[in-house]
């Protein structure tokens, strides 16, 4: 059967809650006020406090300041993390534009520190809004007007999409998230039979071409993008053809203009593999380029046989052609990464996890998202199966889309929060045909719905981890230690001391940067390899061997915060060292004790280094 043409025509319009709530503005309002009206506190957060949500978020207005006050389009050091040479970082100009655009334009009525902090407010709130329209819009394209009380409520209900989009959030995230969205929706205009728009193909690859110079997260999902296209070319030759053209042609074209914008001439030949730039390019030219010649050639290849060959054929030689050239980049990008700052940062950045990892980490919050990631696979075979003839393009798409990121979290679970993108459209055939079933009564209907959306919904299983007995580390205690050290009231009266560099703990480095003038030799991004591993060294060493670091370094203040859990890594690791000394009272005499504000910090000078 299919969800919507089997469905007896009196229950398509009676006989179910969700025929009452069938309008789109309505639905997408009260999904919205659904998310944002809990965390409205942290929009006061952010206003009062000036709170930032997570570290990159500190870093990212760190980065609009120094673009504000002229640093160049071409120059992403930034030059307070790890001096005098600075920290190249790897984020785009790209997102850093229209923050600073936003704030320039508020700034004359409200100044630039509250402009800041409105811009940190509205900026995920609005993308928030526009993720939720596309998402029913998507829905609705699939599975008919019907689909939009279930789609709306499965978006309100997916922590793992809300959770990039709370007040405060002005990291890339937002725009990954969006992005990959947009390529989903315009990439069905293309592909469904009924519509097989060339322009959405267009905009589809402006999408995925935007996303990569943004982030590399959304490679994935630019793979899927690519795999489906070529996927459904096989299936259906010459009606692709046009759509393949001009996807590719724009392909090309955005990579390539989007290089020259956003790299400098010196680093044309370079090749970053953590960041856009000449393997990623390169990428993106041979696959419009395959795409080209195949969509030329489709009248040549009147069988899928044919066309399957030809396409297997074409990439195979153009991956050939990446492992030749770029073979540096063919594995994790973040392998240069210092062992010992891997030990003791990355390993414990939770997105930067394996799926397998995580088990290990945290059993009972992995065991729910892979129940959730297999109640999903299950409900998207079912969209897929029971998918009328003209729309098994597009469920064929998002199911792929969904494999791709499934495979992906093996790799890092930073790919889940895109991938419930996809979650919440799977979920919206399996709610209709518990809420249309022919033969059961209005109540087992009911009962079938809530069922199913309880099952599909991420909130569900946040719930169920909490009542899991044992095993599951405290997450809300940690976050409260870590958020009380890095307040802004507790960093603000660094800015009474003299500036200077800073020796602390890696996850305190970009707050320090974002509320005080002090420079900080660590924080927590991998290419600051040197900083990074010059502060575990000197946190984590001998007498000596943090003084003659910190002597060479030229480091003028050393800061703590005895709660945060970064803080017992130093002492289990060992209980010797600087970090654990001073955190149990013993000062070295080349330190000095410094009076502060009552709170969980901290600091010291530094006073004799010989």
């Amino acid at each position: 059967m299919t969800v919507l043409t089997d469905m007896p025509a009196s229950t398509r319009t009676s006989s179910s809650a969700l025929t009452l709530l069938p309008s789109f503005p309505l639905m997408l309002t009260l999904a919205f006020l659904a998310v944002v009206l809990p965390k409205l506190g942290l929009a006061v957060a952010v206003w009062t406090t000036n709170a930032f949500v997570d570290t990159d978020d500190a870093m990212r207005m760190v980065q609009v300041r120094d673009f504000l006050a002229g640093q160049g389009w071409f120059d992403l050091v930034a030059y307070r993390l790890d001096p005098p040479v600075g920290s190249s970082m790897h984020w785009s100009r790209l997102i850093d534009l229209p923050l600073a655009s936003f704030i320039r334009l508020i700034e004359p009525l409200a100044g630039q520190d509250a402009a800041e902090r409105i811009v940190r407010i509205v900026w995920p709130l609005s993308f928030f809004m526009a993720l939720l329209a596309l998402i029913i819009s998507t829905a609705r394209r699939l599975a008919g007007p019907m689909a939009t009380a279930p789609a709306a409520f499965l978006a309100a209900c997916s922590s793992w999409v809300s959770m990039q989009f709370f007040p405060g959030r002005i990291d890339h995230h937002t725009v990954e998230i969006v992005l990959m969205t947009v390529m989903l929706r315009l990439g069905l205009e293309a592909v469904l039979p009924d519509s097989r728009s060339w322009r959405a193909a267009i905009g589809a690859a402006l999408a995925a071409a935007v996303a990569m110079q943004i982030s590399l997260e959304d490679f994935p999902f630019v793979a899927a993008l690519l795999t489906s296209l070529g996927v459904i070319w096989i299936a259906d030759g010459e009606g692709m053809r046009r759509v393949l053209m001009a996807f590719g042609l724009t392909l090309a074209s955005a990579a390539l203009a989007l290089f020259v914008a956003t790299t400098p001439a010196a680093r044309y030949t370079v090749a970053s593999c953590d960041a856009y730039s000449l393997p990623h390019l390169t990428a993106l030219g041979l696959t419009s380029l395959t795409f080209v010649v195949l969509a030329a050639a489709t009248p040549l290849l009147p069988e899928r046989s044919m066309r399957l060959t030809a396409g297997a054929g074409a990439t195979a030689v153009a991956a050939a052609l990446m492992v030749l050239l770029f073979s540096a980049c063919m594995g994790d990008p973040l392998v240069a990464v210092d062992p010992l700052v891997r030990h003791f940062w990355l390993d414990r950045v939770n997105e930067a996890q394996s799926m397998l990892a995580f088990f290990g980490k945290d059993w009972p919050a992995a065991t729910a998202t892979s129940a959730l990631l297999a109640v999903t696979a299950v409900a998207m075979v079912f969209a897929v199966r029971t998918a009328p003839a003209d729309r098994l393009a597009g469920w064929v798409m998002i199911a792929i889309f969904f494999a791709i990121g499934v495979v992906g979290s093996l790799w890092q679970i930073r790919v889940l929060p895109p991938t419930s993108v996809t979650v919440v459209l799977a979920g919206v055939p399996a709610v209709l045909a518990a809420a249309y079933a022919p033969a059961a009564s209005p109540r087992r209907r009911t009962v079938r719905v809530a069922i199913v959306l309880a099952l599909l919904c991420p909130l569900t299983w946040v719930a169920l981890v909490k009542l899991m007995p044992g095993g599951r580390p405290d997450v809300e205690a940690q976050d409260k230690a870590w958020k009380s050290c890095t307040a802004a009231a507790e960093l603000a009266p660094l800015n009474a001391l003299a500036p200077g560099l800073v020796l602390a703990p890696i996850d305190l480095g970009a707050h320090i940067l974002a509320y005080t003038s002090m420079s900080v030799l660590s924080a927590p991004y991998h290419r600051n390899n040197d900083g990074n591993g010059a502060a575990i060294a000197a946190l984590n060493g001998w007498d000596d061997t943090a003084r003659e670091i910190i002597a060479s370094r030229g480091v003028h203040y050393v800061v703590l915060c005895p709660t945060m859990p970064e803080s017992q890594l130093y002492i289990n690791e060992n209980a010797d060292g600087l970090a654990a000394r001073l955190m149990r009272g013993q000062v070295p005499p080349w330190l000095k004790t410094l009076p502060m504000p009552s709170g969980p910090l901290v600091v010291f000078r530094v006073v004799k280094t010989s």
